[in-house]
């Protein structure tokens, strides 16, 4: 299978991978947004600054319900050196989290992404 070997300041972080057919994502992220205003007083979003890697996955189990899976959810800072090998591997390391898709959940989620479409692109019909 594919997999990343990741590693931060040459240390070893995770050997990830989901098999023969999924997704693997090895993802770095940098956020700075500015303060919003609300009224007079200054309210910084949670996330206003953020510098952060994720190794994360996704393996189908049945059709459209799947599995995600999570190696690392990691802060950097400047200067840091995150480096990450594509490899073939028989094995990869166990993730930290795996995440099972609720069907019916899914099936919600699918229903009303279909509705929103279908208000967007149908045109109503003339009586």
């Amino acid at each position: 299978m594919i997999a990343f070997d990741v590693f931060l300041n040459r240390k070893k972080l995770a050997r990830a991978g989901v098999g023969s057919d999924g997704v693997l994502t090895a993802m770095t992220t940098w956020v700075h947004r500015r303060a919003s205003r609300t009224g007079r007083t200054q309210r910084q979003p949670q996330w206003d600054r953020d510098l952060s890697f994720s190794l994360a996955g996704y393996r189908s189990t049945n059709g459209d319900v799947g599995e995600h899976f999570k190696w690392q959810d990691r802060k950097l800072k400047p200067g840091d050196v995150l480096t990450i090998k594509v490899i073939t591997a028989a094995r990869v390391d166990e993730p930290r989290r795996r995440v099972a898709e609720d069907p019916e959940l899914v099936e919600r989620s699918q229903r009303r992404y279909y509705q929103r479409l279908k208000r967007k692109f149908e045109k109503p019909r003339k009586k």
